[in-house]
């Protein structure tokens, strides 16, 4: 989630929130681990991470291959939304990967091997 957006959200849950409940603070996209490190390295023009065998990862790590492998933590955002009023104004991943970008003046360069900057004005 979008950095302003879980500030939004907890200044909502202090503002509107019933007391002793939860609420999920999330965007609207569930993503995979490898899908979301794939996105942040073509954002910035960096190679895409490599993908390790479950078997090798299961031998080297195994409690690690089960959690990375195995574990679903999707979660929703609905109650945040309906109760508090709340919505993230970055509503999936991709889109905050790309303002993360923006703001450190990363441009994606034309060669994958090559990361450039953005000359700052």
């Amino acid at each position: 989630i979008y950095i302003e957006d879980a500030a939004a959200a907890i200044v909502a849950a202090l503002e509107r929130g019933r007391a002793g409940q939860g609420y999920n603070i999330v965007d609207d996209e569930p993503v995979r681990w490898h899908d979301f490190m794939t996105e942040l390295a073509r954002a910035v023009g960096a190679p895409a991470p490599w993908s390790i065998p479950r078997w090798v990862l299961r031998l080297a790590a195994p409690y690690g291959e089960i959690f990375m492998a195995e574990t679903s933590i999707r979660v929703s955002n609905a109650r945040a939304k309906s109760e508090l009023d709340w919505v993230p104004s970055v509503p999936t991943y991709r889109e905050g990967v790309q303002r993360i970008a923006q703001a450190l003046g990363v441009v994606a360069p034309k060669d994958p091997d090559r990361i450039e900057e953005r000359a700052e004005s």
